[in-house]
C-alpha cells in the first residue's frame, strides 16, 4: 500500500528519479499493470520502455487478450501518449548468394586450413592392478614402462609417499596406452613404452615427449598431440589428441 498523498507508483517514480540521477535511461515493468500504468507515465515522463508483458498475459486469460489489449492502449493514451503500433519487420540488406553455373570446385581443389584430428585415444587404468604388478615384479615393471626422465619423477615421488609413486605410474601407463591408441599403431613398433614419456610443464599441464625412431616417424607426419590426465584412489585416466598439422 502507497501512504497517504503519494500515487500507488510512487516506489517505480523513486526508483526513476535515482537512474536519472546518474543518467541512466528507465525501463520500468515490475509492478505496472491496469490500475497504475497511467498515474505511472504522468510522473514518470521520458521512460524508455515498459514491459508488461506479463501484467497483459495475466488479465488476457480473465478478460480476453484483444480487451485486454485495448484496455492497456487506452491507459497508455490517458497518460497523454500514442500506443506505437507493432513495428514490422527490419529491412533485410541481406541478399541470395548468386550461384555458380558450373557448381562448387572439386572437392581436391580446395585447400584445407587449419588442423585436423588424426585420432584420438582413451584408456583407464585399474590402479589396484597396477599396485599388485609392482609389488610383484619390482622395480623391473616401472623401469619398462617409464622413460629416463620418468623414472626420476616416480622415484622422487614414491620416496615422499609409495602411494604417489604408484598414482604416478598408473597415469603414465594409462597415457601411453591412450597415445598408441590415437596413432593408430597400438603398442607395435615404432611405439614403445619408453620411447614415449609423459612430463610436465612448470605451470603442472602435461605434455608428450617422444624419442628415438618414434619421434622421427611422428614429426614425418606431421602430428602434434594433446595430453590429459586425472586420477583417484582405485583408477587413472587419461585422453588423447592428436592432429595433423595444417598443410603448407
Amino acid at each position: 500500500m502507497a501512504r497517504r498523498g503519494r500515487p500507488r507508483c510512487w516506489p517505480l517514480c523513486r526508483g526513476r528519479g535515482g537512474g536519472a540521477g546518474r543518467r541512466l535511461g528507465v525501463n520500468a515493468g515490475h509492478d505496472l499493470n491496469r490500475a497504475n500504468l497511467t498515474d505511472f507515465l504522468v510522473a514518470v515522463p521520458g521512460v524508455l520502455e515498459v514491459s508488461i508483458g506479463h501484467a497483459l498475459i495475466a488479465d488476457a486469460l480473465e478478460l480476453g487478450f484483444t480487451e485486454t489489449v485495448r484496455d492497456y492502449q487506452r491507459c497508455i493514451r490517458r497518460a497523454g501518449m500514442a500506443p506505437l503500433a507493432p513495428a514490422g519487420p527490419p529491412p533485410c540488406a541481406w541478399k541470395r548468394p548468386r550461384l555458380d553455373p558450373r557448381g562448387p570446385p572439386p572437392r581436391t581443389a580446395r585447400r584445407r586450413t587449419g588442423a585436423m584430428i588424426h585420432g584420438i585415444g582413451a584408456d583407464v587404468c585399474d590402479v589396484r592392478r597396477l599396485r599388485a604388478t609392482l609389488h610383484r615384479r619390482g622395480d623391473r615393471f616401472a623401469e619398462r614402462v617409464l622413460g629416463p626422465a620418468e623414472l626420476q619423477v616416480f622415484h622422487a615421488r614414491r620416496a615422499r609417499a609409495a602411494a604417489r609413486g604408484v598414482s604416478y605410474l598408473a597415469t603414465r601407463f594409462s597415457a601411453k596406452e591412450a597415445f598408441s591408441k590415437a596413432i593408430g599403431l597400438g603398442m607395435r613398433m615404432p611405439m614403445t613404452w619408453r620411447a614415449c614419456e609423459i612430463l610436465n610443464l612448470p605451470s603442472g599441464q602435461p605434455v608428450i615427449r617422444l624419442h628415438g625412431v618414434l619421434a622421427d616417424w611422428f614429426a614425418a607426419r606431421g602430428l602434434i598431440a594433446h595430453v590429459t590426465l586425472t586420477d583417484e584412489t582405485d583408477y587413472a585416466a587419461s585422453f588423447v589428441v592428436v592432429e595433423k598439422g595444417s598443410l603448407p
